[in-house]
């Protein structure tokens, strides 16, 4: 979480200082016009104010703007635990669902810690006939089967309920709230 906010100091303290600083220098040249050379996006800014006949074109500020905005909003969600996208959210789900003794998925949350560091946390039910060795032979077999198929996903978490409890975890959390809001 620590890289997220250190991007986030990044987007917004350079980024837009330096879209600041930017969009200053290219309107007190609009004043005094001088020939400019530089980047691409400054070479596009060139273009767009010649071929438009519009010299607010002409200038990286836009670009660095538009960058630490960007650059912020995808922080911003990482910072908070922004989850996995949702093919892969679908995907695990189809995955544990396809294991032999899986009777239902009772939960299942995802949230990037990095780049490419997801941590999963799956919350199953198994069918009743199955022994507890076959179930621990079971979580293995899916959790291999998880980080094979989507290798972002690098730490699982795997809860093991019996049926009704989940339902009963969650009955109890939903009172606790309702008994004391601040909850």
């Amino acid at each position: 979480m620590e890289l997220y906010f250190w991007t986030f100091v990044v987007a917004i303290l350079i980024f837009a200082a330096a879209a600041g600083v930017a969009v200053y220098e290219g309107v007190a040249k609009l004043g005094d016009p001088q020939p400019i050379a530089g980047l691409i996006a400054t070479a596009v800014g060139i273009g767009l104010s010649d071929v438009l006949g519009e010299p607010m074109w002409d200038g990286i500020g836009a670009v660095l703007a538009v960058t630490a905005v960007l650059l912020a909003y995808e922080c911003r969600g990482l910072l908070i635990g922004e989850g996995a996208r949702s093919v892969v959210a679908r995907g695990v789900q189809r995955l544990a669902a396809e294991h032999v003794g899986m009777e239902r998925i009772s939960e299942a949350r995802t949230m990037h810690l990095g780049p490419r560091d997801v941590l999963l946390n799956l919350s199953l039910e198994f069918e009743d006939r199955l022994s507890s060795a076959e179930v621990e032979k079971t979580i293995p077999d899916l959790e291999r089967a998880i980080k094979g198929t989507y290798p972002e996903i690098t730490r699982v978490f795997i809860e093991v309920q019996c049926r009704g409890s989940h339902r009963r975890d969650r009955q109890s959390r939903q009172s606790k709230r309702h008994s004391n809001p601040t909850l």
